[in-house]
C-alpha cells in the first residue's frame, strides 16, 4: 500500500503521463498546422482533398477561418476606405434604369454591345485614369451586330470595334480570362486546306496575324520555316484559300495546300495565343506549388491584342465558401511537359503600372520589380486585406469610390456634342475596375466582411493591396506548430496545477479562469499582431492543442486521482472526511509510516452486552446504524480519524494522518458533542429501541506509531502505542470512578487553557514505577457556572490534603463535595479516607489505590457530571 502513496512516485506518473499527452497531442496539432493542405492536385489529377489527413486539415482551417474572419473585420473597423489608389465603374442597375428612361433599349438590358464598352473605356481613360481592369464575360461573340458567316465583309463586328477602342491606349487595359479546372469543351475545328497568310520573324511578331486568323473563326497555325514562321490559315478548299489570301492582301507567296498530321502541333489556339500574351517568368518559385488549371476560357479571339494586358479573375473560396483572397498565379500546362504560369488580372495590372514583367518572390512575398510587392504564400495565393468591416451594399465593397457606368456615358455623349462634362468622377490617376455590378450578375462571392460582394470589388481591394505593397501575411508554418505545441504543454501544466482543487466551486472557477485567461492572452497576441502588423497568427490549432491536453490531462489526473482516493478509502476507510482526502490528494507523504503526537478516543455502549441479550437482531443493527453515523460524523466533523468499529466501540485520533496542534482539544470537543448528542437522542433510542443508552469515553495523548500498518491483502491505516492503551482503560475505568469522560495526563496537560479537568486518581501502568494522573473532563471553561467552579476548588483542595496524608480535613470536604452534587468521585474518596484513617499508608505511598473498589452506580454518574 505504501507505493502507490509515495509522493515522488505519484507526482512522476501524474507529470509522465501528462507530458505524453501534450506530446502527442502537440506533434499532431503542430503537424496539421506545420504541413498545410497545398492548393494544388496530385499528379493523378485527383484533389489533395481526398487524402486521409485533408478531413483534419479542412476540419482545423474552418475552425481557423472563424477567428481570421473575426480579425479581418477588426482591421477592417480600424481601416479607412481607399480613395486614391482605385475605383470601380459599375454596369449597374442605376445604368439600366436610365437607359430604360432614356429610350436606348440597347443599353436597357445587358450585355451591352461591345462597341459601347470600348467607348466607355475610352472615356474612363480620357478622364485620366491610370489603366483600366475589365472584369467583364467577354468568352463568347458579342450578341450585338456580329457577322453571321466567316465572311466579314460587311464590315467589323462589333468585337472588332470594342478591340479596336483598348488598341488606342497601348498597355492601359486588362482584360479577364477564367481558370477552369475541367477539361476544355467543344470540338476542334478541322479544316482541310491550308492557307499561307504571312510571314514573321518571330513567333511574338506573328500574334496579331494570328489573331485575325482567329477572328475570322478559322483555326491558325505557327509553323517554323528556317529563321522566319509562317502563319497559315485552315480553310474548307483551295479556291476559299486564294480569295482569302487576296482578300488580306498578303505579302506572302499565294500558297495552298492540304493539312498534315504534323501541322497538327503547331496549331494556335485563342487559348494559346492569350497565354502567349500573358505568361510570366517567377524567380524563386516553385511551379509544382502553384495550382494548375487545366483550361483557360480567354475572351473571344477577335478581343486579343498585344497591346492589352490578360490575367485571371477567378476567385477561389475556402472549403466554406468565403472569399479570402486571390490567387496571383495559376499554372496552365497546355501541353506534356509544357508549364505556363498565368498572372492574376491584379498582377497584370500592376506589371502595367510599373513597365516591368519581372516577378521574384523573396521571403514570402511576391515583387514586382523594386515597385510592388503583395505577401503571398508558396502558391501565389494573397490575402486580401480588407479596408472595411462591413461590405457596402452596392458595388463599392470595402472601397470608397464607385462611379455608376451611366455617368460616363453621359459625360461621352456631352463630348460629343462639345459640351463639358456633366459629371466629375474624379478618376484620375486611378486605377479602375470595371465590373457588371447589376442583379443579373454570377460573379458574387461571400466574403468575410460581408455576402454577395462583386468579384470586381474584390479585385479591387486586392488592387489596392498591391499599389500600397500592403496585404495579409501567414506567419511561416513552424511558428503556428511552436505556438501548438507551447499551448498543448500549458494546457498539461495547468490541469496539473488546477486538478487537486476542481472538486470545489471556487477551485473550478480557479481554474477556468487560468485556462480562459491563457486563452485571452494568445488571442491578444494574434489579435494585434494582425491588426498591428497584417500578421496571420493561427488561434484555432493552438487552442485545440490546449483543450485537448487539458482535457486529457485532467482527465487521467483525476483518473489517478480517483484511483489514489481509492485506495484512500481501502486505507483509511469509506467514512473519510472529504477534507482529509483533500489534504491528503495534496501531501499524500503524510499516510507514510511515522511517530506521530496523536490524542486517542475511545467511546463504547455502556452496557451493551445487555442490549445485544435482550434486543432483535434487527433493532440491534438499527441501534448500531444510527448509533455508529452520530460518531463518525461528530469526528469527521472535528477533523479526527475513524481508526475502527469494534461493535459498539469505536477507536478515532487526531494529528494523523493530517497534521494539527491541536488534537487535544479537538478530541475534548468531539468528546464533548458526542455527550450532547447522546442526551438529545437519548429519549427517541429508547422508545424506538426499547434501552436506554448511555456512553463512556476514554481519551489520551501521546506519542504513537501510524500509518498503513495493514498487508498486501487489505491496507490498514491506524495507530499504535501507549496513547491507545491508555485510551482504552480509561474507556473501561469510567465506570469504576462513575465518570463519563476521563482523560490522561497527556490530553489534560495541553488542553487545560480551554477546558476543566478535575484529577480522578493516580494508576500505575504495567511495568512502571511511577504513577500516572488519570482526569475527568468537566467541559470548557468558559461554559462553566460560578457554582461548578467553587465546586471543582472545593475538590481540588480536598484532593490536596488526600495526598498530603491529611485525611481528616479530606474527608470532612469529599463529604462537602459528595452532598452538595451528589459527586460519585468525591463519594469514592471518603471510603478511601475513612479506610486511610483506620489503618494510614505505608511511608513511601505514591496517591495509588491497589484495595478492590465497587463500580459507582450508573444513575449517580448521569447526574453528577457537567458533561452529561
Amino acid at each position: 500500500m505504501a507505493a502507490p502513496f509515495t509522493p515522488r512516485r505519484r507526482f512522476f506518473a501524474t507529470f509522465g503521463y501528462s507530458l505524453l499527452q501534450a506530446a502527442v497531442i502537440g506533434s499532431t496539432v503542430a503537424a496539421l498546422l506545420y504541413f498545410r493542405a497545398p492548393r494544388v492536385a496530385d499528379e493523378e489529377g485527383e484533389a489533395i482533398a481526398s487524402h486521409a489527413l485533408t478531413r483534419a486539415h479542412q476540419m482545423l482551417e474552418q475552425m481557423e477561418s472563424a477567428f481570421y474572419d473575426w480579425r479581418a473585420r477588426a482591421l477592417g473597423r480600424e481601416s479607412t476606405r481607399s480613395d486614391a489608389e482605385v475605383a470601380v465603374v459599375a454596369v449597374d442597375e442605376e445604368s439600366l434604369a436610365n437607359a430604360r428612361r432614356g429610350d436606348q433599349a440597347v443599353l436597357a438590358q445587358r450585355p451591352w454591345p461591345r462597341q459601347v464598352l470600348g467607348e466607355l473605356v475610352d472615356r474612363i481613360l480620357d478622364e485620366k485614369a491610370k489603366l483600366v481592369v475589365i472584369d467583364l464575360p467577354l468568352w463568347d461573340a458579342s450578341p450585338s451586330c456580329a457577322p453571321a458567316t466567316d465572311d466579314p465583309a460587311g464590315g467589323p463586328s462589333d468585337d472588332e470595334a470594342f478591340r479596336a477602342a483598348l488598341d488606342k491606349h497601348p498597355g492601359k487595359t486588362v482584360l479577364a480570362f477564367q481558370a477552369r479546372d475541367e477539361p476544355a469543351a467543344g470540338v476542334p475545328q478541322v479544316r482541310p486546306f491550308l492557307a499561307l497568310v504571312d510571314h514573321r520573324p518571330s513567333q511574338s511578331e506573328a500574334r496579331e496575324s494570328v489573331r485575325r486568323v482567329l477572328a475570322e473563326r478559322r483555326p491558325a497555325y505557327v509553323i517554323q520555316e528556317g529563321p522566319r514562321v509562317a502563319v497559315w490559315a485552315g480553310v474548307q478548299s483551295e479556291e476559299e484559300g486564294r480569295a482569302l489570301i487576296r482578300r488580306w492582301e498578303a505579302k506572302a507567296p499565294l500558297v495552298v495546300r492540304e493539312l498534315t498530321p504534323a501541322d497538327r502541333a503547331s496549331e494556335i489556339t485563342p487559348v494559346e495565343l492569350m497565354a502567349s500574351l500573358a505568361e510570366v517568368k517567377v524567380e524563386g518559385l516553385d511551379v509544382a506549388k502553384v495550382p494548375r488549371a487545366r483550361s483557360l476560357e480567354p475572351p473571344f479571339a477577335p478581343l486579343l491584342g498585344a497591346r492589352s494586358g490578360y490575367g485571371a479573375a477567378g476567385l477561389q473560396p475556402d472549403p466554406d465558401g468565403k472569399v479570402r483572397g486571390v490567387p496571383h498565379l495559376t499554372n496552365y500546362a497546355p501541353r506534356e511537359g509544357q508549364v505556363r504560369l498565368m498572372p492574376s488580372a491584379v498582377l497584370e495590372a500592376g506589371m502595367l503600372l510599373a513597365e516591368r514583367r519581372d516577378l521574384r518572390m523573396r521571403g514570402g512575398r511576391l515583387f514586382i520589380g523594386d515597385r510592388y510587392s503583395i505577401p503571398v504564400d508558396e502558391s501565389g495565393f494573397g490575402l486580401a486585406r480588407w479596408e472595411a468591416e462591413e461590405a457596402a451594399k452596392d458595388a463599392r465593397g470595402s472601397l470608397k469610390r464607385v462611379v455608376s457606368a451611366w455617368r460616363l456615358l453621359v459625360n461621352l455623349d456631352d463630348a460629343r456634342h462639345g459640351l463639358p462634362p456633366r459629371y466629375l468622377n474624379d478618376l484620375e490617376g486611378r486605377v479602375v475596375i470595371l465590373e457588371d455590378a447589376t442583379r443579373y450578375s454570377t460573379d458574387r462571392v461571400s466574403t468575410p466582411i460581408g455576402e454577395g460582394v462583386p468579384g470586381g470589388s474584390v479585385l479591387a481591394q486586392a488592387m489596392v493591396n498591391l499599389l500600397k505593397s500592403d496585404g495579409v501575411e501567414r506567419v511561416d508554418p513552424k511558428w503556428d506548430a511552436v505556438a501548438a505545441f507551447a499551448l498543448a504543454f500549458l494546457g498539461a501544466f495547468l490541469a496539473l496545477t488546477f486538478a487537486t482543487s476542481l472538486r470545489t466551486a471556487g477551485g473550478l472557477f480557479s481554474y477556468l479562469g487560468a485556462v480562459g485567461a491563457v486563452a485571452a492572452v494568445y488571442l491578444y497576441v494574434a489579435y494585434q499582431s494582425f491588426v498591428e502588423d497584417r500578421l496571420w497568427l493561427s488561434v484555432a490549432g493552438p487552442l485545440l492543442a490546449m483543450a485537448l491536453t487539458t482535457f486529457f490531462s485532467m482527465a487521467s489526473t483525476l483518473r489517478m486521482d480517483r484511483r489514489f482516493r481509492e485506495l484512500l478509502h481501502a486505507a483509511l476507510g469509506h467514512n473519510v472526511s472529504q477534507e482529509t482526502v483533500r489534504v491528503l490528494s495534496q501531501e499524500p507523504e503524510l499516510l507514510q509510516p511515522d511517530r506521530r503526537q496523536v490524542t486517542v478516543l475511545r467511546v463504547r455502549i455502556e452496557g451493551f452486552s445487555v442490549i445485544l441479550e435482550r434486543a432483535t437482531p434487527e433493532k440491534i443493527a438499527g441501534l448500531l446504524q444510527e448509533y455508529l453515523f452520530e460518531v463518525t460524523q461528530v469526528v469527521h466533523a472535528a477533523g479526527g480519524q475513524i481508526d475502527k468499529h469494534l461493535g459498539d466501540e469505536t477507536i478515532a485520533f487526531w494529528g494523523a494522518p493530517v497534521r494539527t496542534d491541536r488534537h487535544p482539544q479537538l478530541a475534548c470537543e468531539t468528546a464533548m458533542e458526542l455527550m450532547r448528542r447522546l442526551e438529545r437522542g437519548r429519549a427517541e433510542w429508547l422508545e424506538r429501541y426499547g434501552h436506554d443508552v448511555d456512553i463512556r469515553i476514554g481519551i489520551e495523548s501521546g506519542e504513537a506509531l501510524v500509518g498503513d500498518l495493514g498487508s498486501d491483502a487489505k491496507s490498514n491505516y491506524t495507530v499504535l502505542g501507549d496513547a491507545v492503551r491508555m485510551s482504552g482503560r480509561l474507556c473501561g475505568e469510567t465506570k469504576r470512578y462513575g465518570a463519563r469522560i476521563l482523560v490522561g495526563e497527556g490530553t489534560a496537560k495541553v488542553a487545560t487553557d480551554e477546558f476543566a479537568f478535575r484529577e480522578v486518581d493516580r494508576i500505575r501502568p504495567p511495568g512502571s514505577t511511577l504513577p500516572n494522573q488519570i482526569f475527568e473532563l468537566w467541559g470548557a471553561r468558559s461554559s462553566l457556572d460560578d457554582r461548578a467552579v467553587d465546586h471543582l476548588a472545593k475538590y481540588e483542595h480536598a484532593l490536596v490534603a488526600y495526598h498530603e496524608r491529611r485525611f481528616a480535613e479530606a474527608l470532612e470536604l469529599m463529604q462537602q463535595c459528595a452532598t452538595e452534587r451528589n459527586d460519585p468521585i468525591a463519594a469514592l474518596y471518603t471510603m478511601r479516607c475513612a479506610k486511610l484513617l483506620q489503618r494510614p499508608p505505608p511511608g513511601d505511598w505514591d496517591g495509588v489505590w491497589t484495595e478492590a473498589e465497587p463500580p459507582v452506580p450508573a444513575a449517580a454518574t448521569a447526574k453528577s457530571t457537567p458533561a452529561a
